[in-house]
């Protein structure tokens, strides 16, 4: 189990906990003060400064849901475009939290879908339907080439990160201790990724 607060204002904080699913869960959800309950009575023996802001909480405001994710290795392989049709965001790449990184790769989404549309469109005369139709098709092809490995390196490194959290038993603690802190490099370098503007390269 785990669970943490992050102030977001000087009034206002995000709390969370998480814990496996129940078979109840649907009934807690619509009943934001048993969410405010149980995490009040599972985590009892955590200290008292989080069990004031859980007191504070206005009743209708906590939410019960499970988190989602995604196979990494369905991106790697998967078919993520369709004609003139493709997906973004979550749909591509939902990932577990871990990394702070889902939102952040969606506005990367959106930027690189934006240019490679831009790229396969401007400046070019459409002589009909079917041209405009297979410009689109090759530039969402394109844009999914370009964030394939991306998302498929966040997912794993979000994933991996999330198992090797304290409290995730034995082979966890090992995996955290004596082999994740021997990786060479920034633990933060996903967080610096340039994905380029919006229209980089065209000139």
């Amino acid at each position: 189990m785990r669970a943490g607060y992050i102030p977001i204002n000087d009034t206002d904080v995000f709390w969370f906990f998480n814990r496996k699913t129940l078979p109840q869960d649907s009934e807690i959800a619509q009943e934001p003060k048993l969410i405010i309950q149980e995490a009040l009575d599972l985590l009892r023996d955590f200290p008292e400064e989080y069990h004031d802001i859980l007191k504070r909480t206005l009743p209708d405001t906590p939410s019960l849901t499970p988190l989602r994710c995604r196979c990494p290795w369905a991106v790697l392989f998967g078919r993520l475009s369709k004609g003139t049709v493709t997906i973004a965001g979550d749909a591509m790449h939902a990932m577990t939290p871990y990394i702070g990184q889902g939102g952040c790769s969606t506005l990367e989404d959106a930027v690189v879908l934006v240019r490679c549309l831009a790229e396969g469109l401007n400046g070019k005369l459409i002589t009909s339907t079917n041209e405009e139709r297979k410009r689109i098709e090759q530039a969402l092809k394109k844009y999914v080439e370009e964030r394939r490995w991306r998302v498929f390196m966040l997912m794993t490194k979000s994933y991996i990160t999330g198992l090797s959290q304290p409290g995730s038993g034995n082979f966890a603690k090992f995996f955290r201790e004596k082999i994740m802190t021997k990786v060479p490099g920034d633990a933060l370098s996903h967080a610096e990724y340039d994905c380029g503007g919006l229209f980089d390269t065209m000139k």
